[in-house]
């Protein structure tokens, strides 16, 4: 197996309302955070307890190990679990807690990039006292807006701005007007669903998805859709709503076909079903 430590992240949401320093404060004192960027135990070792053992005592080694070799005594201790591989246990069992998330980017040179894959933030505190050393208090971390705050009403917008592009389509002679026309027809037409999904905020990830699938988003991907649409904050919302949310797709495909039949059917009428799909490429 192997553990490795660095110097902690350059900037941490979470971790910085943990802490309550300035930005100031942050340059002066950022030395003495502690990043655990790697913790792995051979697969064999099959040892009850052992990951939460094998962290406890390196957390007691590296507060001596670190300030003999550098200079610099630790105080806090910080570290990055992906919830989709690993449940924490290991940590919260060696005591370290919970304090947030990460946003979805990676530091670049010149830079961060998005990419969407969301960590939790795990701490450890070695200095007790590390605030009044550093002289400031834990703040309060912001409540995130639900996605449904004002992107709901902004939508048909939305749609507007994103999925309309003149080029492709110039010879049909479309006007503006017509254009966000169509958008309110599209978000009209997907709330005759709304009694399908569980929560608005499903609604909106719906309103979203179909959107974009009518857009000239160029690659239509889940991430895509959703930064052009929702923005970075929505991407893994939008992944979990086609993975993992649930709605009644019973009903949905009632309420289709019963609009379907009204658009179309005639009593003394004849349908008559060809294959007409596009071959997909790539």
């Amino acid at each position: 197996g192997a553990i490795g430590w660095k110097s902690g992240a350059l900037k941490l949401q979470s971790r910085d309302y943990f802490i309550g320093w300035s930005v100031v404060q942050r340059k002066q004192y950022l030395a003495h955070i502690l990043y655990n960027d790697r913790f792995v135990i051979a697969e064999e070792m099959r040892v009850k307890n052992l990951a939460s053992h094998v962290l406890a005592r390196n957390v007691r080694m590296v507060r001596g190990d670190w300030e003999s070799r550098y200079g610099v005594k630790p105080y806090l201790l910080e570290t990055f679990i992906d919830p989709e591989r690993f449940s924490g246990s290991s940590y919260r069992a060696a005591g370290w807690q919970p304090i947030g998330s990460t946003k979805g980017y990676e530091k670049l040179k010149k830079g961060y990039r998005y990419h969407g894959k969301v960590k939790e933030v795990y701490v450890y505190v070695v200095e007790e006292e590390f605030r009044r050393i550093i002289g400031c208090e834990r703040r309060s971390y912001p409540q995130e807006g639900s996605l449904t705050t004002h992107k709901e009403e902004r939508l048909p917008m939305m749609i507007q701005e994103v999925g309309y592009n003149p080029d492709l389509i110039d010879w049909a002679g479309i006007e503006k007007e017509v254009v966000g026309r169509i958008a309110e027809e599209l978000v009209e037409f997907h709330r005759l669903f709304g009694d399908c999904f569980r929560r608005k905020e499903q609604r909106l990830l719906g309103q979203s998805y179909l959107g974009g699938l009518l857009s000239d988003v160029p690659r239509k991907n889940v991430e895509a859709i959703a930064l052009a649409f929702l923005g970075p904050r929505a991407v893994r919302c939008q992944q979990n709503f086609l993975s993992r949310y649930l709605w009644d797709e019973e009903r949905m495909l009632e309420r289709h076909q019963g609009l379907l039949a009204e658009a179309v059917g005639e009593e003394d009428g004849m349908h008559t079903v060809d294959s007409t799909e596009i071959p997909k490429k790539g």
